[in-house]
């Protein structure tokens, strides 16, 4: 099959590739210089499917790239994304290894960044559980964020617990001081505070339950 036209799609990198007078395909212009397509050249089969495998490798590596730019992404993250698209295992697992070389996709750096994006509004236990959650192992959350008996991180959780129970107290000025204190229970726990912290929270400002 013989390349009969070159056909510049307007305002993207996406070239025509007519054979024979038809529509052959269309790819990026990439692969347009990298296989230095030109009108009159002829293309056998494999140099189709060739094209046509490459086409598809580029798209998913833009789209994985594309994904990983919009916010820091865990491995995991990028692997059930990449699966989601229909993705090919071996192809999945090329992507991440070039992000991971190029690209700083790195579950240690997702999880300290995770970690001082939360650390004011939630627990250790809600942002483990989401880390988790994201497919990062404990080991990794560890690494990061250092064992559960890290004194300077309680007494930082702590200083962040009773902000957001003085807040809550502070919205409900003049209601039944016990049902506040259930409210403000609520919260932390919603926020992954440990019970342990939550009763210091209580007791710190001295919190009626009864």
């Amino acid at each position: 099959m013989e390349i009969t036209k070159l056909t510049f799609k307007k305002m993207t990198p996406m070239v025509e590739v007519w054979l024979d007078g038809s529509l052959g395909l269309t790819c990026h212009l990439d692969l347009i210089l990298k296989y230095q397509l030109e009108t009159g050249m002829s293309l056998s089969e494999d140099d189709l499917e060739t094209l046509r495998q490459d086409q598809l490798s580029l798209e998913a590596w833009q789209k994985a790239l594309r994904y990983c730019l919009s916010r820091t992404r865990t491995a995991a993250e990028v692997k059930r994304y990449l699966n989601s698209k229909e993705v090919d295992s071996h192809l999945a697992n090329s992507i991440l290894a070039r992000l991971e070389r190029d690209y700083d996709l790195n579950d240690l750096k997702a999880v300290k960044e995770y970690d001082e994006q939360n650390r004011g509004r939630m627990g250790s236990r809600r942002i483990r559980s989401d880390l988790q959650r994201r497919g990062v192992s404990v080991a990794v959350i560890d690494a990061a964020l250092g064992g559960n008996n890290d004194e300077d991180r309680e007494a930082e959780e702590l200083d962040a617990a009773l902000a957001l129970a003085r807040k809550k107290i502070a919205s409900n000025v003049g209601e039944d001081p016990r049902k506040v204190a259930m409210r403000v229970i609520g919260l932390l726990q919603r926020k992954g505070y440990s019970q342990g912290l939550i009763r210091k929270v209580v007791d710190t400002l001295e919190l009626r339950l009864y």
